[in-house]
């Protein structure tokens, strides 16, 4: 529901105090969403999967090329940039999500089962990226983390969180 994707039966979801079923466009624009199921266009490489999404979001051009590059090293996608999606392993596909997911300065994000297919070691930089997270709580953004698996994931605690999502990603990570 708070993803927009599904009406509450009762109530409202609100985000900023305003009710997002006002101003959905709005309230897309500041949210980042990982669902568990990763569905994308497979004809397209993940760097153009990537680029897209950063032109849907009128993100600026040279900022974005040089995140999404970024993003594709600290996630071990970079050998694989001109490669199709089609051909890519699930956890590949959800490193992707989670790329586009953070492409752009969130106020939200939402992961929903965000370590299903992903390998122990990029597990682990997801947690450590949620985590940091919360260190560096100083903005009034927030990350949701869902997930079956405890031993893999953040503390409880660590589920609302007030942080700035990826301020930046170190580079030659």
């Amino acid at each position: 529901m708070i993803t927009g994707l599904i009406e509450p039966s009762d109530g409202e979801i609100l985000f900023r105090g305003e009710p997002i079923r006002r101003n959905r466009i709005f309230h897309r624009q500041r949210l980042g969403y990982v669902p568990e199921e990763p569905h994308l266009y497979t004809h397209v490489t993940g760097l153009e999967y990537l680029e897209m999404v950063g032109e849907l979001r009128c993100l600026p051009s040279r900022s974005t090329a040089r995140k999404i590059q970024e993003l594709l090293r600290l996630f071990g996608l970079f050998p694989e940039r001109y490669t199709s999606i089609s051909a890519y392993s699930k956890g590949m596909r959800q490193k992707i999500l989670i790329s586009a997911a953070l492409l752009h300065n969130l106020e939200l994000v939402v992961l929903d089962e965000p370590f299903s297919g992903l390998d122990v070691s990029t597990s682990f930089i997801l947690r450590d990226l949620v985590s940091d997270s919360r260190a560096k709580a100083k903005s009034s953004s927030s990350a949701r983390l869902s997930s079956k698996l405890s031993s893999a994931s953040v503390p409880a605690s660590s589920f609302f969180t007030r942080a700035k999502w990826l301020p930046t990603i170190p580079s030659g990570t």
